[in-house]
């Protein structure tokens, strides 16, 4: 989990918002396995491991905040989105 402060809890906020819109997750083909028809990622990446960042998935990672900021925007999930749900 990110450290708490304003950025972090608001990215939290935009997580939810997407979460509410179904807009996580997606029916496709898993990059892990190559199986079809399976639930994968919606192309808003997850922290999925708290201390390593060996994998790329892990915190802390300096860019995420930011970079998840514009995969959110890219789906439709702004903070002027946040007061308008």
């Amino acid at each position: 989990m990110p450290p708490v402060s304003a950025s972090p809890r608001q990215v939290l906020k935009l997580l939810k918002l997407a979460w509410n819109r179904r807009l996580i997750f997606t029916v496709g083909t898993s990059s892990t396995t190559g199986e079809p028809d399976t639930v994968v990622w919606n192309e808003i990446h997850h922290k999925t491991e708290m201390l390593s960042n060996v994998s790329g998935h892990g915190y802390p990672d300096p860019n995420y905040l930011d970079n998840v900021l514009a995969e959110l925007a890219s789906q439709g999930v702004t903070e002027e989105c946040v007061n308008g749900q």
